[in-house]
């Protein structure tokens, strides 16, 4: 009986063990900064392995409170004090601005991001249409992600008439293991 359960518990450790061996996680984070140089937050990008999701994590902190358009931008600059450098939104595949949630928006378009009195915010996406793989048209590295002034109404064309430019940042290349 001993015999069976050490087999079983070394067939347990081992399926333990190669769980997620294969998975490469692959990051991108940037500091987001206000046009007087303060930092508002942060933006971090992340794809495990080959998967076709990319999760993309935003935290404010010092923001102004109320709801924010967040928008990956096809440029990689951010000069103050308007950060217009960044460009228009990232939109490889040609499609229109939208909800974040439905089939048909930007690869930048991430929705609002939705910040307390306290100038805290979260804001948590999963998105298919993004990328951390060098050779994708989606790429994210090397763009710039900024956070509007007011709410994205999710329909305008071809911006969701979010504002002025708050907080920017360039996404790095990607590091990962």
């Amino acid at each position: 009986m001993n015999a069976i359960k050490g087999t079983m518990l070394a067939m347990a450790l081992g399926l333990l063990g190669t769980a997620g061996c294969g998975d490469k996680v692959t990051t991108a984070a940037a500091t987001l900064m206000s046009p007087t140089g303060s930092p508002l937050g942060t933006v971090t990008i992340t794809q495990t392995g080959s998967a076709q999701q990319v999760q993309v994590a935003i935290a404010l902190t010092g923001a102004p409170a109320g709801k924010h358009g967040a928008h990956l931008h096809d440029v990689g600059k951010c000069d103050p004090p308007d950060f217009m450098t960044a460009g228009g939104h990232f939109n490889p595949t040609g499609q229109m601005h939208g909800d974040p949630n439905q089939n048909i928006h930007h690869s930048g378009d991430f929705g609002n991001i939705d910040v307390g009195a306290d100038g805290t915010g979260t804001l948590s996406v999963t998105t298919t249409t993004l990328s951390l793989s060098s050779d994708q048209v989606t790429y994210a590295a090397n763009h710039a992600f900024i956070i509007h002034q007011s709410a994205d109404d999710l329909v305008t064309q071809p911006t969701g008439n979010s504002g002025a430019r708050i907080a920017c940042g360039i996404i790095p290349a990607p590091s990962g293991g």
